[in-house]
């Protein structure tokens, strides 16, 4: 794989149209933030951009890129890969988890949307588009039936986990399990299908007790014989009528039991002004919100327990610190000692060079009397 490069290039160059944006909007505000810092001379690190041959797509830094034009500034440092827009939509999602602005639900969403409306991200397991998007996977999950139960994406049998295996996915909900839009909870529908009573009749069938044996002549006893065959059977088809009646009565019951329950449940809605498709919908999108928020916090806990631990070790190692003060005052103590005989090394160094030179003016002064004399 070819090293990113470095460089400045014009902004015009760059293109954000590739629906590479993992935000759901651009805040405004930090905007005009980085704009101010970079009209005061504030270096800012490079934005990430893919080049595919024919176009440069923004992968990371859309803040910088936008504050950038704001400042009016012609050019930006980029860092320049090669790849496609689709590698700059893996990028951005990745880079959006590790720095910059903390991603809000919408966020998040997007992010989640845009790889399930891809024909291919689609067939991927939900655990690997979680962790490309940084999310719980039951998140994405919960937003794969939904798109699925709207139509809006295909259901797939197989999907693709990270290490490229193709595993079985859970099968695709059911008509029922997913509102409909024009229909209310009180409709006559039983799994997608028009509930319709039984209109099989109840059949009694009056079967008289087999005469007794007579003392007929012989020959009359095949006659007698297919007699009692057809009382068997007459008593198996009544048998048999009887059960299916009462199979159908139960199911008259359990419809009954049916409709009773979606008509309670549409009262209950149309009391808060609310239709039962929109009630079961804000429920579902209030359980996403849960889920996502529960994420959210079960990764700040982790983030404390770590913070937690370190003060730990910090209060453990307390009496090792002592011991380092106490040994560093005992060598700082010993240094002192060392640099006061060193002054006092020096100003006897100084005395006796005084000394020497005072000595060598004496010779020197003695040396020309003798010869002045001589």
């Amino acid at each position: 794989m070819t090293a990113p490069s470095r460089k400045f290039i014009e902004t015009r160059l760059i293109r954000l149209d590739g629906d590479t944006q993992p935000r759901e909007q651009i805040d405004e505000a930090t905007v005009a933030d980085y704009a101010e810092a970079m009209r005061d001379g504030a270096n800012f690190p490079a934005v990430t951009v893919f080049n595919d041959g024919s176009a440069r797509w923004l992968a990371d830094g859309f803040h910088r890129f936008h504050a950038t034009r704001a400042a009016g500034l012609p050019t930006i440092l980029v860092e320049e890969h090669a790849g496609s827009r689709r590698d700059a939509v893996l990028y951005g999602f990745q880079a959006n988890i590790k720095h910059g602005l903390r991603e809000t639900r919408a966020d998040k969403r997007r992010k989640i949307e845009v790889m399930l409306r891809d024909a291919e991200w689609v067939s991927w397991s939900d655990r690997e588009i979680a962790r490309k998007c940084g999310v719980d996977h039951k998140t994405v999950s919960a937003a794969r039936c939904e798109l699925v139960g709207r139509g809006e994406i295909p259901h797939v049998d197989t999907r693709t986990d990270s290490a490229g295996r193709q595993q079985p996915a859970a099968r695709a909900p059911a008509p029922a399990d997913i509102p409909q839009k024009g229909k209310s909870a009180d409709s006559d529908t039983l799994s997608g299908q028009p509930v319709t009573e039984s209109t099989e009749p109840t059949v009694e069938v009056n079967v008289a007790p087999p005469a007794p044996a007579s003392s007929a002549p012989m020959q009359d006893e095949p006659r007698l014989y297919q007699e009692g065959a057809s009382v068997s059977a007459f008593m198996l088809v009544a048998n048999a009528i009887h059960a299916i009646s009462q199979i159908s009565e139960r199911d008259r019951n359990a419809v009954t039991a049916i409709k009773d329950l979606q008509a309670a449940v549409a009262r209950k809605c149309a009391a808060i002004g609310m239709p039962a498709d929109a009630e079961v919908e804000r429920r579902r999108a209030e359980n996403a919100e849960l889920r996502e928020q529960l994420a959210e916090l079960a990764s700040n806990l982790e983030e404390a327990v770590a913070e937690i631990e370190v003060l730990h070790r910090v209060t453990k190692a307390d009496d090792q610190i002592k011991a380092a003060l106490t040994e560093a005052s005992r060598v700082n103590e010993h240094n002192r000692v060392l640099e006061e005989r060193i002054r006092g090394l020096a100003g006897e160094n100084v005395e006796a060079i005084r000394l020497v030179k005072s000595w060598k003016r004496k010779a020197e002064a003695a040396e020309k009397l003798l010869k002045a004399k001589g």
